[in-house]
């Protein structure tokens, strides 16, 4: 029940991810996690650019996670009496802030 937004008047999830929506999310991750390996030299591929490049767009999409969608994700949903909307507020929105400012530092430290 906290993994998935529901509705407020009903038990109805606003979506019912598939095999393929978790296998792209797990990509993502993955995606994230070889960046920073990237980032840091120890998995040196690609253009200079491309580093910086994927690292401002993550902290971006996370920035916008943060925020949401005004609906059922982020600060400033509209939906907030269920599970999810709770550990939204208190634990997936913040984490996302805190990641976006942990990849800004790491984009700006030299």
């Amino acid at each position: 029940m906290t993994a998935i937004p529901f509705r407020d008047d009903a038990l109805q999830p606003f979506f019912k991810p598939g095999r393929p929506e978790i296998a792209v999310v797990t990509l993502l991750f993955w995606a994230a996690a070889a960046w920073i390996m990237m980032y840091g030299g120890i998995f040196p591929v690609g253009p200079k650019w491309l580093p910086g490049f994927v690292g401002w767009s993550l902290a971006a999409a996370l920035l916008l996670r943060s925020i949401g969608e005004f609906r059922a994700l982020g600060f400033f949903k509209r939906v907030r009496s269920t599970p999810f909307a709770r550990m939204d507020t208190w634990v997936y929105s913040p984490l996302c802030l805190l990641l976006k400012a942990l990849t800004v530092w790491m984009l700006t430290i030299d």
